[in-house]
């Protein structure tokens, strides 16, 4: 009914159920997503190459240094190949 006030314990009600509803909320949008994985959507494809994007990876300079060493490693290994053709 406009203009009734609002009764405390239904807004104390409510923030209770806040935390209960959002985990409802997240636990849905969850199965969501495996059951559109499972069908092979595209929908997830779209949205998981959002998040790696905006995401940062929190181990890049990891990555960033063990790719480094196996391209060290790489050119290390290589043999030096003469210019013409002789194996002496």
């Amino acid at each position: 009914i406009p203009g009734m006030p609002i009764s405390p314990f239904l807004v104390e009600s409510f923030w209770l159920f806040i935390p209960w509803l959002t985990l409802i909320l997240i636990f849905k949008v969850f199965l969501t997503l495996c059951y559109w994985a499972k069908n092979r959507k595209t929908g997830v494809a779209v949205l998981a190459v959002f998040i790696q994007m905006f995401l940062p990876d929190p181990y890049v300079e990891k990555t960033i240094k063990t790719v480094q060493v196996a391209k060290e490693k790489k050119t290390k290994k290589q043999p030096q190949n003469n210019s013409d053709g002789d194996i002496n």
